[in-house]
Formats: C-alpha cells, sequence, structure tokens
C-alpha cells in the first residue's frame, strides 16, 4: 500500500468511523464520583448501542469483504490468464490487511471510549 492510499484510509475511512462511532446527543453526566471502572463501563454501552452505530459496522464489514474479494480476485485472474505460479500468497496479504482493519477500528473505538471517560471523570 503507498503512502497516499494509507493516508486516504486513515483520514477519510477514520473519520467516517469515528462519525458513525459517535451519537447524535451525548448525555454525559459529569460526576467526579465515578470509578474508573464504571466509567469504562457506561461509555462502553455508549458508542455501541445506538443507531448510527450499525453504520460502522456495515462499514467495517463491507471494508473487510472488498478486501477479501480484491485479493481472491486478483488471485483468479492470475489463475485464469495463465500467469504462471504466485509469488505472493494473496490469501496471507489479504489477512493481514483485514487484521490491519479491525486493529485500526478498535484503536478508534478505544479512544473515543477514553476519551468520554476522561469527560465522565472530569472534575469541575
Amino acid at each position: 500500500m503507498e503512502l497516499t492510499e494509507l493516508f486516504f484510509f486513515v483520514f477519510i475511512w477514520g473519520g467516517l468511523m469515528v462519525y458513525f462511532l459517535i451519537p447524535f446527543k451525548s448525555n454525559a453526566m459529569h460526576n467526579p464520583n465515578h470509578t474508573f471502572k464504571n466509567a469504562v463501563k457506561d461509555s462502553l454501552i455508549h458508542y455501541v448501542c445506538h443507531k448510527k452505530a450499525t453504520l460502522a459496522y456495515c462499514m467495517l464489514i463491507l471494508t473487510l469483504l472488498g478486501i477479501w474479494w480484491f485479493y481472491k480476485d486478483l488471485e483468479l485472474y492470475n489463475t485464469a490468464h495463465g500467469g504462471g505460479p504466485l509469488e505472493i500468497d494473496f490469501s496471507r496479504k489479504s489477512a493481514y490487511y483485514m487484521v490491519g482493519v479491525i486493529l485500526f477500528t478498535i484503536t478508534i473505538y478505544l479512544g473515543l471510549v477514553l476519551g468520554r471517560t476522561r469527560e465522565l471523570q472530569k472534575k469541575d
């Protein structure tokens, strides 16, 4: 993956994921007596249980399917047109990209959760 493709993925796809994971209304109650465990639990539920989060899940699944189909199609193209033996294992490469996308999504999600946790525990 080239650097421009990586920037496109990080900024556009990551921005859309953040937009879909943040609900429209935030009912964050600033409670300095909130324990860290309870604040994290509230934040996890807050970012998972709303309508826009289903769009984030759909975007993640479609991205993973797109990566898998792309590399499966490259393998099929090489077989159909007699490209000879493959030097690159496309299934392994697609698995690396898919794991990377999942890790990036988890990083975004945990960043949002920890940010809201700090907001819940903020002292006035």
